[in-house]
């Protein structure tokens, strides 16, 4: 009898299992626990929304990203890199890139954000090239805020950002708004 009931429980642990699992689950997603508490921003599927000043949307959502070292005329830094690319109107490429240092602490920064060597937001910048025209997180029309949660190298490069505001050009008054999540690694 108690076989019975030990074989019975077992079977049904396992049917309970076996249930809980199916295609559909993401084997990266942490759940419910300690290791489902990330400092990694929450929201909507990683990707970043671009919208330019003639309502043209552009949807970055396949990042690469890589990992430099700093220029010998610069602060030494492990420098993370993530680059998209999306088609613009008229077939023409338009790229995205977002550079900032290793980091696991994260933070908040306004925008715009001037690189400020020996600061440890140094080499944190949003930039978009699109039409000709080149939009950065560092210019003087941009507003919003970028949320830094990750940049890692080693073992495998990765980064974890949140951004939603304005871009800005050096070159013209084009801006740009620009929303999302860059989630890799």
């Amino acid at each position: 009898m108690r076989r019975t009931r030990a074989a019975a429980t077992a079977c049904a642990l396992a049917a309970l299992v076996l249930a809980s699992c199916s295609d559909d689950a993401d084997p990266e997603e942490p759940g419910p626990g300690p290791a489902a508490e990330s400092s990694a921003p929450a929201g909507p599927a990683p990707g970043v929304v671009v919208t330019t000043t003639e309502d043209e949307e552009l949807v970055f959502d396949d990042f690469d990203v890589t990992c430099r070292d700093s220029e010998d005329d610069q602060p030494e830094a492990r420098i993370v890199v993530a680059t998209a690319t999306a088609t613009a109107t008229g077939d023409d490429a338009a790229t995205l890139q977002l550079t900032t240092v290793e980091t696991t602490n994260g933070w908040r920064l306004d925008l715009p954000h001037v690189e400020e060597y020996g600061s440890e937001e140094t080499f944190v910048n949003l930039f978009v090239a699109v039409d000709g025209t080149e939009l950065s997180s560092a210019e003087e029309g941009a507003s919003g805020s970028l949320l830094v949660a990750l940049g890692r190298c080693d073992p495998t490069p990765g980064i974890e950002v949140q951004v939603e505001g304005t871009l800005g050009s050096e070159n013209s008054d084009d801006t740009a708004t620009v929303e999302g999540r860059i989630s890799v690694g």
